[in-house]
């Protein structure tokens, strides 16, 4: 399967490689054309001037405008084009690499790490090689934002079914999540819509003010009057005396102006890139309920649709940006008090719609979590989606493995647990797979809840609240040691169970830090605890004497184990889960190995 995978995702990578590198050497030609034309143009226009050719002067100027405004307009179609394709090729190049099992080509989520979170630091949910890295297929922080949230907490039994649906319709529309993945690849890493709908949320100064709404309206109109009336009768002094006007009015508001033309050039781009991906959500037909619900959040009030609203919204701020050069500034403001005119429309637009920017753009962060998995889902299809059942605290699986270790390296087993106050106690020896076992059960869950598929052949689940530890530490900055580190941990986890929450936890090698008496007496309480509150998971240990607990309680408790064996002085691992107590141990043997003499 993987070699099917990678001759389809290296033949669209090689298409759109060859689609770009055309559309590159075209953008080479088309920019020496703009240069010589504009050189050109210069000097006709200079060369009119110098004859005192006034109106072959206007009408070239004219003409050069219009022509140059066009060539750069399709010469930036081009440019963008080219940008589109060239991000699908590293798309597809990039999904060779997740392939290959290198997931280093995906934003790997580290600000997402939170070492007090119940169970995302142990199960290796965020950070390089993490799960996050391996699903993460969206470039902008709102869509990692969403896709973080739903591998931190488990989402509702009938959110679960429909993200299933969703990501299953997602999953063979390759083509269309592809190109809704590369609109994005242009756009800063750091761009934050944020600030898109809190501008659009302040108040105007335009709109405001009665003397600037009658300015645009009137000055505009002047303008070209006395232009018009230069040309045929009236003294040079009348028109100029207009721009003086304008200029003042321009000088009397260049502060807020100023300001409103850095937040539109800011924000331009990002809503341009929304646009984009609303209006392939939009032309797309689904068949999911998840998907049609999204697709219908995307309305505006009036009925029309939510990216030529935001579309419409672009050009404002374009225009506004252009005052950025100084030709187009002294042309149109001068003349015509554009940039005061763009900040009327912006206002006004601002107005109709500051209520519904945050809802669209918020529908694509969650289009682009559901497309992330539906890419994963894509490049792994011997994962298959879980039953999600009501039955409380259900936990079946059929050759479960571990997502993040490679296919050729993961071993497969098979576990049921169902009911409340349920404890599995693992003993086995050291380097047996107790805590890669405990770390499969529980980044399988996280796949779950999220709506993705998991490493099983088939899996039966309930949603539960996943809590872990394992890789407790000490922290020399709060004066904690590694003991105290983890009884906070558990007192953690206590306070869960005291809320009433549904939890399924893994404890590893719980009280690793005190004497053996202390651990073991301790150990026994807090699974009779765990056990008489109702809630259910798995405690890995070495101490054989809380297997014993299996005697009071078989109903409740029983006893799982990884074993080891040695031949010929070498220890041997197959990593498969098996019942009862662990028989075999190998500490001797390593430290043995390590040097230590054990006579």
């Amino acid at each position: 399967m993987n070699s099917e995978l990678t001759n389809i995702f290296s033949g669209r990578a090689e298409v759109y490689h060859k689609k770009s590198s055309r559309l590159r050497a075209k953008s080479r030609k088309v920019a020496i054309v703009r240069l010589v034309f504009f050189l050109v143009s210069i000097v006709a226009i200079f060369v009119f001037i110098n004859d005192r050719l006034l109106e072959y002067a206007i009408a070239g100027f004219s003409l050069f405008l219009l022509v140059f405004v066009l060539l750069v307009r399709y010469h930036k179609k081009l440019n963008d084009k080219q940008r589109f394709f060239a991000s699908l090729e590293q798309i597809n190049n990039n999904e060779l690499q997740l392939i290959n099992h290198n997931p280093s080509v995906n934003p790997d989520g580290e600000r997402f790490i939170d070492d007090a979170h119940p169970y995302t630091s142990d199960l290796d949910i965020f950070g390089s090689g993490s799960l996050f890295q391996f699903l993460c297929r969206t470039h902008g922080h709102g869509g990692q934002d969403t896709l973080a949230n739903y591998l931190k907490s488990p989402a509702s039994q009938e959110e679960v079914s429909l993200r299933q649906a969703a990501v299953k319709e997602l999953k063979d529309k390759v083509d269309w999540r592809q190109k809704f993945q590369a609109v994005t690849f242009s756009t800063p890493k750091d761009h934050n819509p944020q600030k898109l709908w809190q501008w659009i949320a302040e108040d105007p100064f335009v709109s405001k003010s009665k003397f600037l709404s009658t300015a645009i309206r009137v000055m505009p109109v002047l303008s070209i009057i006395a232009v018009i009336g230069w040309l045929f009768y009236w003294p040079i002094y009348v028109p100029l005396l207009v721009i003086v006007v304008n200029i003042s009015i321009l000088n009397r508001y260049k502060v807020q102006t100023r300001e409103i033309r850095e937040y539109a050039s800011e924000n331009c781009h990002t809503a341009k890139v929304y646009v984009s991906q609303i209006e392939m959500l939009e032309n797309e037909q689904f068949a999911s309920s998840k998907l049609q619900s999204l697709k219908s959040y995307v309305n505006t009030g009036d009925g029309s649709k939510a990216s030529g609203a935001l579309a419409e919204f672009g050009k404002y701020c374009d225009f506004l940006e252009a005052s950025n050069n100084p030709y187009f500034y002294l042309v149109m403001n001068w003349f015509f008090l554009s940039d005061l005119i763009q900040i009327k429309r912006i206002e006004s637009w601002k107005s109709k719609h500051q209520g519904e920017v945050e809802n669209w753009i918020r529908t694509v962060y969650e289009l682009e979590a559901l497309a992330s998995i539906a890419g994963y889902y894509h490049i792994n299809p011997t994962f298959h989606f879980p039953e999600i059942t009501d039955r409380p605290f259900v936990y079946h699986a059929k050759a479960l493995g571990h997502p993040l270790i490679k296919t050729k390296d993961r071993v497969l087993n098979d576990f049921e647990s169902e009911g409340a106050g349920v404890v599995k106690i693992i003993t086995g020896s050291n380097m047996s797979g107790k805590s890669t076992f405990l770390r499969t059960l529980g980044i399988n869950g996280v796949l779950a809840f999220s709506g993705a598929p998991v490493c099983a052949e088939n899996c039966c689940i309930s949603v539960m609240d996943i809590f872990t530890s394992m890789r407790t530490k000490d922290s020399l900055q709060e004066n904690t040691s590694s003991f105290y580190a983890e009884l906070k941990r558990l007192r953690q986890l206590l306070e869960l169970v005291g809320k009433g929450t549904k939890v399924f936890f893994m404890l590893d090698e719980i009280l690793k830090g005190t004497n053996s008496a202390d651990r073991h007496n301790g150990a026994m309480a807090l699974v009779r605890q765990l056990k008489k509150e109702g809630v259910s998971g798995l405690v890995s240990t070495h101490d054989l004497e809380l297997a014993s607990l299996e005697e009071e309680d078989p109903q409740h408790i029983s006893n799982l184990n990884f074993s080891s064996d040695i031949k010929d002085g070498e220890l041997f691992f197959d990593y498969k889960l098996k019942e009862g107590v662990c028989t075999s141990f190998n500490a001797s043997l390593l430290m043995k190995k390590m040097g230590i003499n054990m006579e």
